[in-house]
């Protein structure tokens, strides 16, 4: 004659004669015949156990773990940044500052370094790209290494910054010409009253070649 007997929370008996703790991966509730795989998200690490912990406060970091029967949870990838639903299931995958989501070669999401702007500082997290000091997102394409139109870079990896005015460049221009009319202007003076031969006026012949340096650098 057999005598059935009530197992613990964490235990199973398949026939009610001898309870046996459940394995790693699984749990029970007290008077179980079995047990029960840990859903997606969640994990245990134990045998004999009556409730499996979420994935979201496993360790530091981010964790997840994606199908039943888990003991342990996966750490997200390197360069990227797994977001987890209140069940420690893993909705979406992005990246972290200095890395790019790209295809791999088996089709699957990875996390690459980025390779524009120093330490890959022209991406940034959650898909974005380098802005500029007015928040204006100005860089964009792959591994954001293309500028948006107005914006150009000064080496291939570097970070893209605003051109220059073609207004601000005319207006530049126009000074440096009123400038070196206002000398010329003097120098016509100078050369109509001076006597070039006595030393006091040697200022004059010196402003002359200056003017000839100016014009050469407007040329």
């Amino acid at each position: 004659e057999y005598l059935c007997i009530a197992c613990a929370d964490g235990q199973f008996s398949p026939y009610g004669t001898e309870c046996g703790f459940c394995p790693r991966g699984s749990y029970s509730e007290a008077e179980s015949s079995s047990c029960t795989l840990c859903p997606a998200g969640k994990y245990s690490a134990s045998t004999g156990v009556s409730t499996c912990q979420s994935c979201v406060n496993y360790r530091a970091g981010t964790w997840y773990s994606s199908q039943n029967g888990s003991h342990t949870c996966s750490r997200c990838r390197e360069g990227a940044l797994c977001e987890l639903n209140e069940d420690g299931l893993r909705t979406t995958m992005t990246n972290d500052h200095g890395f790019y989501i790209s295809t791999d070669s088996e089709g699957g999401e990875k996390a690459y370094p980025c390779r524009h702007g120093v330490g890959g500082s022209a991406c940034l997290s959650h898909g974005r790209c380098y802005h500029d000091e007015n928040g204006v997102e100005v860089m964009t394409g792959p591994f954001c290494g293309n500028c948006k139109p107005g914006y150009a870079k000064n080496s291939i990896d570097g970070l893209c910054a605003p051109c220059s005015s073609q207004g601000v460049s005319f207006l530049f221009v126009m000074v440096q010409a009123l400038i070196i009319a206002a000398m010329a202007l003097c120098m016509s003076l100078l050369v109509v009253t001076t006597d070039f031969t006595k030393p006091k006026n040697q200022v004059a012949i010196i402003l002359k070649i200056f003017l000839s340096y100016a014009q050469i650098t407007m040329a």
